[in-house]
């Protein structure tokens, strides 16, 4: 690294992108509003062009213009009351399930789709009532604004039905769980009972051998803090091949990164460098929050804060911290079939290799266990029900995976001499 090596430009993988995309409000209404656009001047041109439909209804300029006035200045104030009071109605909810759950709501596609069709009526009327004129009426378009209005009444009906249902904790839950499956899917695509041997941790992963540890050149960030959302393995991999030594990343998806934080150990006599000495600031997307595209734990995360505050005193509804437990079972006996590499090899070539940190199977039972085990003493049925699903759990469990759900039983059990 005596040279700074040229710099690869990362580029977002596709689920990050998506993650970002679907999070954001305006991504479909900005969307749907262009479609509004290029609607009312084709259907405009069509009225010009064809002078006469037929249309058994005769609409006047002043009639027109009075209809599409109404309804551009209803749809736009009725859009803000409509999710003024959505925004209420999350903030009470994320009150009793968990702050982070509102994500879920952001999310969904239905609300999204409403929300652009609001506004691709009040774009189509507005656009038509400017190109109305004394002595041309567009009939088609204007009928086509009362026709947007009609199905946006009957979308905010729906729209009331799918947001009372998805208020509900079950809902926040599965929806939760659901996406966390996906991603487990996705990250550990390998099941245990296909897997190949793996192969042996490298002599390099010996911290206390000679010549290790202290002397290794690190890398530091250099950019803006956030959260690790993704990782560009093929630019860690070309680092590998041109610094031509193992490489060691010791930060993970989801792990919060500040400047100054040791971002690369680089298996060669060395001191310290920034990120942007070495062309490294793009070999991680860092964000203002964490993303599931890359990282199953904060499915666990987000399951157990629904959880916690349903423990609590002034809560009390051990139901739902009963679902979120049933959910996190489905996700460990997920993960219980699944061939989990910590820390994941990539190699670059026979003699070089870059390392990944990425949680084991200790991690993610803990995340679904600790907390809750904690906090559920006082409530036997809680606490029966997390302990029968470590029991389920050891059952089907491999051997080398037992160690972690025996002490999350005598965690759960109180018993302070298993370790």
């Amino acid at each position: 690294c005596s040279q700074r090596p040229t710099l690869l430009v990362m580029r977002a993988t596709p689920s990050v992108l998506l993650e970002l995309l679907r999070a954001r409000l305006w991504v479909i209404a900005s969307l749907v509003a262009l479609v509004a656009t290029l609607a009312a001047l084709a259907l405009v041109w069509l009225d010009e062009a064809t002078e006469s439909l037929g249309l058994a209804l005769t609409i006047g300029p002043d009639s027109a213009r009075a209809v599409l006035a109404t309804i551009s200045g209803a749809m736009i104030s009725f859009t803000a009351l409509v999710f003024s009071i959505t925004m209420l109605v999350l903030q009470s909810a994320s009150t009793q399930l968990s702050p982070r759950v509102v994500r879920t709501f952001l999310r969904g596609r239905f609300s999204q789709v409403v929300l652009g069709l609001f506004v691709a009526t009040f774009v189509f009327s507005l656009l038509v009532l400017a190109s109305i004129d004394e002595g041309d009426v567009p009939q088609l378009s204007v009928v086509g604004a009362v026709g947007l209005v009609l199905l946006a009444v009957l979308a905010f009906v729906s729209y009331i039905d799918h947001m009372a249902y998805d208020i509900r904790p079950t809902s926040v839950i599965e929806s939760i769980a659901a996406e966390a499956r996906a991603v487990i899917e996705s990250v550990y695509p390998v099941a245990a009972s296909t897997a190949p041997e793996a192969p042996a941790p490298p002599e390099a992963l010996d911290r206390h051998a000679p010549g290790k540890g202290a002397e290794d050149l690190t890398v530091t960030w250099s950019a803006p803090a956030g959260y690790v959302q993704s990782v560009d393995r093929e630019r860690l991999l070309a680092f590998t091949e041109e610094v031509g030594v193992h490489v060691e990343l010791q930060v993970g998806s989801g792990s919060f990164l500040v400047p100054g934080q040791p971002l690369l150990l680089v298996r060669q006599p060395g001191g310290t460098i920034s990120s942007t000495q070495a062309g490294l600031d793009e070999l991680v997307r860092v964000g203002p929050e964490r993303t599931m595209s890359e990282d199953p734990a904060l499915g666990f995360r987000l399951l157990v804060d629904v959880a916690l505050p349903a423990l609590s005193p002034s809560l009390n509804d051990p139901s739902t911290a009963i679902l979120a437990i049933d959910r996190l079972h489905e996700l460990l006996s997920l993960l219980q079939g699944r061939v989990i590499r910590s820390p994941l090899l990539l190699r670059a070539d026979p003699d070089t290799y870059a390392l990944l940190p990425t949680p084991d199977w200790d991690t993610y039972v803990r995340l679904a266990t600790a907390e809750l085990g904690l906090a559920c003493r006082a409530l036997p049925q809680v606490r029966g029900h997390l302990l029968a699903m470590v029991v389920s759990l050891q059952r089907g469990a491999a051997e080398e995976r037992q160690p972690a759900l025996r002490r999350a039983q005598a965690e759960i059990e109180g018993d302070p001499t298993v370790r």
